[in-house]
């Protein structure tokens, strides 16, 4: 059990709010704080998570493992080639093709491959209903833009460029249709499977609350006909229950401090202001207000800020803060996507 409930099973989703209706979000998949949450998905998350190497022998497998780090690591050093040489030239075009790339591809290729429960951090500026709702959106309009774009790359794209294989001529295209299909399949239905959990949580919460609703009349009905009135005990508020696993009055730790002071969770980028260790493990859709993505820092994501030293990308402060790589880059990509 307790190997199985420390599965990334958990989608932790950062909202970026870009402008009044545009909203950005990057995603992870973190250990799932619930045991019994954890173990009810455990095996899903297993067959899920296998990805297509399980169709190729061990060795082939390795193989494939070893090239593409392989891959990584020259493109990287690449990167860090003296300026004017065709290394750095060809890293500079690599990064921008990849640029292109929507980020909602990645943010939803990034989710769980089986969800057990969903904890989104957003602008305390913002409210829950706003957040829930792009969340949604994100869930379901923007996973179906996901969706076609997969249906346009593995049914033209693949088949149009596989004859490339058997002339002269280079097969990375396919290579490139094939990798944007295959993360783009995962992503819609990554995206499915966070959304279903989302429901779920909504028609319990409903259930929930009609049940409240029945036990308040039941009980001011019966006290209307005696001279003695007990009292009845008064609800716990929305605040209160929230507050078992969220401290909305704590101040922020991060904002002001030096990024190597800051202390990230071994699971990534955790809001201070979310109660560690809590008595209860905290619900199965949870909404965090974080101080770090007020809009003067969001907008600090966004300006095009270059290094004196080699005229690299400068890391915005929320970056720093949070440790999350490529933060930056992935909240322009949003901006362009999203025209901001």
């Amino acid at each position: 059990l307790g190997c199985r409930s420390r599965m990334a099973s958990r989608a932790r989703l950062l909202a970026l709010r870009l402008a009044r209706d545009k909203w950005g979000f990057h995603a992870a998949a973190v250990a799932e704080p619930c045991p019994m949450r954890a173990l009810e998905i455990a095996e899903q998350l297993r067959l899920q998570s296998r990805g297509p190497e399980r169709f190729a022998p061990a060795f082939a497998a390795r193989a494939a493992t070893r090239a593409i780090e392989s891959f990584q690591n020259t493109f990287k050093t690449w990167g860090e080639a003296r300026v004017g040489t065709w290394r750095r030239y060809a890293h500079r075009v690599g990064t921008t093709v990849l640029s292109r790339i929507h980020p909602d591809d990645e943010t939803l290729s990034n989710l769980p491959a089986a969800c057990s429960s969903v904890e989104v951090i957003y602008p305390d500026t913002s409210s829950v209903d706003e957040t829930r709702h792009e969340l949604t959106k994100l869930l379901t309009d923007r996973a179906l833009a996901v969706k076609k774009r997969f249906q346009i790359n593995a049914f033209i794209g693949v088949p149009i460029t596989f004859p490339m294989m058997f002339t002269p001529l280079s097969n990375l295209p396919m290579y490139w249709f094939a990798w944007r299909a295959y993360e783009q399949r995962n992503g819609f239905k990554r995206a499915a499977q966070a959304l279903r959990t989302t429901q779920r949580f909504e028609c319990a919460e409903a259930r929930e609350g009609c049940d409240k609703e029945t036990i308040k009349e039941e009980s001011s009905s019966g006290s209307q006909g005696t001279d003695d009135r007990e009292t009845v005990s008064k609800p716990q508020s929305s605040a209160e229950v929230i507050a078992q696993w969220v401290d909305v009055d704590k101040k922020c730790e991060r904002t002001g401090v030096d990024a190597n002071e800051v202390a990230v969770s071994p699971s990534g980028f955790e809001c201070c202001r979310v109660v560690p260790n809590p008595v209860i493990p905290p619900p199965t859709l949870l909404f965090v207000p974080c101080a770090l993505l007020h809009e003067e820092n969001v907008w600090d994501l966004l300006s095009d800020q270059k290094s004196e030293e080699d005229g690299s990308e400068k890391v915005s402060l929320v970056e720093r803060a949070t440790r999350i790589q490529h933060l930056t880059s992935l909240a322009k990509r949003y901006k362009r996507a999203l025209k901001v």
